[in-house]
């Protein structure tokens, strides 16, 4: 496929959470799916907006910031394209 297939599809969210941490574990064959960080859901420019690379990893403040994330495209025409992502979540 070459369509774009949506990571996020609440948008601008908070998860409920008092901290969530965001692990990215393996891209492959695609663009998009960054990791987008807000301090409000206003309508502001995100402050961070990357994509997570395997082994890196964003905590933030759930009460206090918000998150989203672009859509994936699939790069290549053989095989599949995939993003693998843990959300670890703390009361």
């Amino acid at each position: 496929g070459n369509e774009l297939t949506p990571v996020s599809p609440e948008g601008i969210h908070q998860d409920g959470y008092r901290f969530i941490a965001m692990v990215g574990i393996n891209r492959y064959n695609i663009t998009g799916g960054n990791l987008l960080v807000y301090k409000t859901d206003e309508g502001e420019p995100p402050i961070v907006d990357f994509p997570l690379e395997s082994g890196e990893m964003v905590m933030l403040d759930d009460r206090a910031m918000w998150h989203d994330a672009t859509p994936i495209k699939q790069v290549g025409h053989e095989g599949q394209g995939w993003m693998d992502v843990f959300i670890l979540t703390a009361k």
